[in-house]
């Protein structure tokens, strides 16, 4: 049991890490935007065992939990680009964050069942995200890992 708690804070960690390392407050809000989106897939990409759907009932970490990290970081940066009106105003910041959580999920499945690639998935939500928040087509834009 301890080893798996050890895992499960080993991983945490590092979802804070990528995270961190994305300059979420700085950067410009729609970069920060693709900026976190590839953190997850890069986290996703290093863990894919968390898209298998049979490992539901794994325990969550006591500290960084994604589930609690994720969340309040990315409704900050919303809320930083209403504020800037880079994104649309109307929805709430939790509303939207809440939708691009979901649709990083939805873009995850389609790739475990094997219906996008995870390059395809990640642009397709990339653009769907943008698109959300009222900040345009993600087309060209860079993301933190200069992909």
């Amino acid at each position: 049991m301890q080893a798996a708690e050890d895992g499960q804070v080993l991983v945490s960690g590092q979802v804070v890490a990528l995270l961190d390392d994305a300059g979420l407050d700085t950067a410009p809000p729609a970069d920060a935007l693709a900026r976190l989106l590839d953190a997850g897939w890069r986290f996703i990409d290093r863990y894919p065992l968390v898209l298998n759907p049979t490992l539901t009932g794994i325990p969550r970490p006591k500290t960084n939990d994604p589930h609690d990290v994720v969340p309040p970081r990315l409704e900050r940066l919303i809320r930083r680009g209403q504020a800037a009106g880079d994104f649309d105003r109307s929805p709430p910041a939790a509303w939207l964050a809440a939708a691009v959580i979901g649709l990083q999920h939805a873009a995850a499945a389609e790739v475990t069942d094997g219906r996008l690639t995870a390059d395809e998935a990640a642009a397709l939500c990339l653009e769907s995200t943008l698109r959300l928040c009222g900040g345009g087509s993600g087309g060209d834009r860079s993301t933190a890992s200069g992909q």
